[in-house]
């Protein structure tokens, strides 16, 4: 059924964003938002975003003293007023109020407010229909490899999930190396069609339209691709547009960029939206010191303690690890994970990540979370069913159905026990799944010693 891999670590969130939502379905959250940050002056270049404070003049240098003034005494020094200056902010928001962001933000406990000024661009990500596809398009895609194809003489072949049109924001470390591109590491080679993205099975390629009637993809070379597209695949493009009202809610994660006003507030002109938020997130830890309302928590990968509140009606669970060789065809189980063809109710093929008896009574640790650049959240689902065949893993549902279950490297197979909250003491390992507060979050699910697969992206 598969082994235990290591699994990538981002960057660690702080206090006041610990919640988990960045990673999404495919590893990416905060710590690319701060590289893409890293890269805004490049990106405002590319796209023309017009940024006052690019075209700034540099700060002089101070006259060359003279010997009259130097023997004049130097006045009492007074404080240089706040000096405009280019800088990027990242964060939460919090509120809308107009052209007005309220942001919680890595920088500072309180809040922070950002102002949209009136050519402010936002780049998003847009779905759109297959019908923008024309002739000479240059895009890039993802795709699951089509059971059957890509092992011994049998050429590979992928089922597309997305497209994306090329000129918009794209990868933006395609150009430094990263992410597939030819990259400066590549010394005159070409990079391959098809790449292997992540665990789960994920293909990437790159691709230009030779015809639409019928939908025809080729490399750079001319050549076709072997690939399967479906009339429901959405086409993405995230490129600069002018801000409008309604294009940004509470609870957005973004990173604004543009000149600090003198009065210290943000002026922006260019926002990245990375995702539109959620009321639910998830972060495991361990239990540090129980509190009349709660308890402090020290995250898996933060250094500092945050408190939180458990919500009155919280359930809360412990979770006893089974073993995976005790699966055999035939058994019947539930399956969970995320759906990556079909949809919610009835799917037809999920990347497995948790495994239970089909009359235990498991936790909801699926939050859905935001795919990066504000792609909505990924679809989570449950089946219940007999397995008929371990390679590969397919379930039979009571209705007849059949499930394809894709098996990465580290799952989870677990019994639950429902336990009262006074069973909770410090030093526990825990997952808890809540709302932010504040510097902390309110608890309305804990679970006692998760399983390190159980984080919130897969």
């Amino acid at each position: 059924m598969g082994g235990s891999y290591p699994v990538p670590v981002s960057s660690s969130p702080s206090p006041s964003s610990f919640w988990e939502r960045g990673p999404g379905g495919e590893g990416r959250g905060w710590g690319q938002a701060r590289a893409v940050a890293a890269l805004s002056l490049g990106l405002a270049l590319l796209f023309g975003v017009h940024d006052p404070s690019l075209g700034a003049e540099p700060n002089p240098q101070p006259p060359t003293p003279n010997a009259e003034s130097r023997d004049k005494k130097p006045d009492s020094p007074k404080p240089d007023p706040p000096r405009p200056g280019r800088r990027p902010v990242f964060g939460e928001v919090s509120a809308v109020r107009g052209n007005v962001l309220q942001m919680r933000t890595e920088e500072s406990e309180g809040l922070t407010r950002v102002i949209l000024a009136s050519d402010a661009m936002i780049i998003r990500d847009e779905k759109l229909k297959l019908d923008v596809l024309k002739p000479g398009a240059k895009v890039s895609g993802s795709g699951r490899p089509v059971e059957g194809t890509g092992s011994g003489t049998t050429p590979l072949q992928l089922q597309v999930q997305t497209l994306e049109l090329a000129g918009g924001m794209g990868n933006p470390f395609e150009s430094f190396g990263f992410g597939g591109g030819g990259g400066p590491l590549m010394r005159g080679r070409r990079a391959a069609v098809f790449r292997r993205q992540n665990y789960s099975g994920t293909i990437e390629f790159n691709a230009q339209v030779k015809s639409v009637n019928p939908l025809v993809l080729v490399d750079e070379q001319g050549n076709p691709l072997s690939l399967v597209i479906g009339d429901d695949v959405e086409v993405h493009q995230r490129a600069p547009h002018p801000y409008k009202e309604g294009d940004i809610a509470a609870g957005a994660r973004l990173v604004a960029m543009g000149e600090t006003t003198p009065d210290g507030l943000l002026n922006a002109h260019m926002v990245i939206l990375f995702g539109g938020g959620s009321e639910r997130g998830a972060i495991p830890g361990t239990i540090t010191a129980m509190t009349d309302k709660g308890f402090t928590l020290r995250p898996r990968f933060e250094p500092r303690d945050v408190p939180v509140e458990i919500d009155p009606m919280a359930k809360c669970y412990f979770q006893e690890n089974l073993d995976l060789e005790s699966i055999h065809a035939g058994d019947t189980l539930a399956f969970s994970g995320k759906v990556i063809s079909g949809d919610a109710k009835a799917p037809k093929t999920l990347v497995l990540r948790r495994i239970t008896p089909p009359d235990v009574e498991a936790p909801e640790t699926d939050v859905g979370n935001d795919g990066p650049f504000g792609g909505g959240p990924s679809v989570t689902a449950t089946v219940k069913g007999k397995i008929t065949s371990l390679e590969p893993l397919r379930v039979q549902t009571e209705d007849g159905r059949e499930v394809t279950i894709k098996v990465p490297g580290q799952i989870t197979y677990a019994t639950y026990r429902p336990l009262e909250r006074s069973a909770l003491k410090n030093g526990q390992k825990v997952l808890i799944i809540g709302r932010q507060r504040g510097n902390g979050g309110i608890a309305d699910l804990v679970v006692v010693n998760p399983s390190l697969s159980m984080g919130p992206g897969f």
